[in-house]
């Protein structure tokens, strides 16, 4: 469901929204206390925000280099049976999505909300993951809504709603000690 819901909305925008903070380079505030440093940060704080504020610096910061999105079997395109997608086809998805210029329908999002409510976290024994390495499987609630400005729709605003569980995979940045990424986000049905 999310990978329609991605589509869609990446085809109803295409230039980043410039909100303004103190130091002018176009992007809020990260607040201290939203940061990588544990799985929960990272799930309940960090990725929320990035996404809520459609910034595409810090949600890229957030997914692995070897990021993976599993897509649902009903979901994988026929043309395409890998059934899943990389970091590069991601921020190219979320890109568009994150855009605030008009299509060629004369639509644009407007706004993302996104709350994760992590439901439960073990330890992930991935084939991929190094020795030693500790990674955690954390399996979040979505709340996710995207307010789509659509002059073509009665009431001028088209609302896509995502509300499901979401399956993360979290290893430590190997870029950055300390901090976690996101390396693999495995799809679930809807709920809605």
């Amino acid at each position: 469901m999310l990978i329609v819901l991605l589509t869609g909305v990446a085809l109803a925008s295409s230039c980043v929204l410039n909100p303004k903070d103190d130091n002018g380079n176009g992007k809020p505030p990260i607040d201290p206390d939203r940061n990588r440093k544990t799985t929960g940060n990272l799930i309940e704080k960090w990725l929320p925000y990035v996404y809520s504020n459609m910034d595409s610096t810090g949600y890229e910061a957030a997914l692995d280099e070897a990021y993976t999105f599993e897509l649902l079997p009903g979901e994988v395109d026929p043309d395409d049976p890998q059934g899943w997608w990389d970091k590069l086809e991601e921020l190219a998805l979320t890109g568009k999505m994150f855009k605030a210029r008009f299509n060629s329908r004369g639509e644009k999002v407007d706004q993302i909300k996104l709350t994760l409510d992590p439901k439960s976290t073990v330890v992930d024994n991935s084939a991929e993951r190094p020795p030693g390495e500790v990674w955690w499987r954390v399996t979040s609630f979505v709340d996710l809504l995207v307010t789509v400005d659509d002059p073509n729709d009665p009431e001028g605003v088209k609302n896509y709603v995502v509300l499901s569980d979401q399956i993360f995979v979290c290893r430590p940045d190997p870029d950055a000690d300390s901090l976690w990424v996101i390396y693999k986000q495995i799809d679930q049905e809807p709920i809605n």
